[in-house]
């Protein structure tokens, strides 16, 4: 089954490029079959961020982009919920639920993915410099979030890698840190496996030349084929031209890591079939 859909998108209604018309004329000219919507959730916290402006207001305007384009492109409104806080779960198809943010202290919101500096410097000012630290915070906020709201999708699981090409914020390779990450792991795949839940595989550090590889790490691909988790490929664009950036590589990532089948939106549903 050749990957012809995307649920992970951003347009101008949060901190995307595109218009969400201009997203579904790009679906259709890359021959797509599925579109999905899944702009940022309002997050009043994070100006850099504050996500969509108003819940109602946004499910309508999808709403009738799939009335609109009906026959010609299943369209599927979503929303990036980060698990920081709740959303109008009635009015979507599907939440992504991602963790973007490390929350020190009540009331001091960090971005994981703003940057290697502001990272560095979280560290430094509220875990004495130790990044393990930060991060196991991190991984088990984004667990308890993941066990909170019982998404469709788990977003981009290893966030927190984005800016640490070359090691140069922790050890990726450490057993620390990789015990760490997949026992978060693993209680992530104990929370969505038996309703049916799936995680992402994420290309948008790549489409960014952040990353060569997408999320989650291959290490942790290989034991979500082991446990049979359902899987899901995004680009994560926020322009029109990411519809489907490093599709191929996700592709061949997760075949390597021992899956066979993958999760597309097709004829309105999600719809697991072969991975080609």
């Amino acid at each position: 089954m050749k990957m012809r859909s995307n649920i992970h998108t951003h347009t101008t209604q949060c901190d995307g490029e595109n218009t969400p018309l201009e997203m579904v004329q790009a679906a259709l000219t890359l021959g797509f079959s599925g579109l999905g919507f899944s702009s940022h959730a309002p997050a009043p916290f994070d100006a850099t961020c504050p996500g969509v402006a108003n819940e109602e207001q946004y499910a309508e305007e999808i709403r009738a982009l799939q009335r609109a384009f009906a026959g010609r492109l299943d369209i599927a409104c979503g929303i990036e919920q980060d698990t920081c806080l709740p959303v109008e779960k009635e009015l979507y198809d599907y939440i992504i639920a991602s963790r973007h943010y490390v929350v020190p202290q009540p009331g001091v919101y960090i971005a994981v993915d703003a940057g290697r500096e502001l990272l560095a410097k979280a560290a430094q000012q509220y875990y004495g410099g130790d990044m393990v630290a930060l991060l196991r915070q991190y991984y088990a906020d984004a667990v308890a979030g993941v066990r909170q709201y019982a998404p469709t999708v788990v977003g981009h699981f290893d966030l927190p890698v984005k800016y640490n090409r070359g090691n140069v914020l922790f050890n990726e390779e450490s057993p620390a840190y990789r015990s760490m990450l997949l026992e978060a792991f693993d209680e992530v795949l104990e929370v969505v496996l038996p309703y049916g839940g799936m995680v992402e595989v994420n290309t948008g550090a790549i489409a960014r030349g952040h990353r060569d590889a997408p999320y989650p790490a291959p290490f942790l691909l290989k034991h979500a084929a082991q446990r049979r988790a359902r899987m899901i490929i995004t680009s994560d664009a926020h322009s029109a031209r990411m519809l489907d950036a490093g599709y191929e590589i996700a592709t061949a990532v997760l075949q390597k890591a021992g899956f066979g089948h993958v999760v597309q939106l097709q004829n309105g549903v999600f719809a697991e079939g072969p991975l080609e």
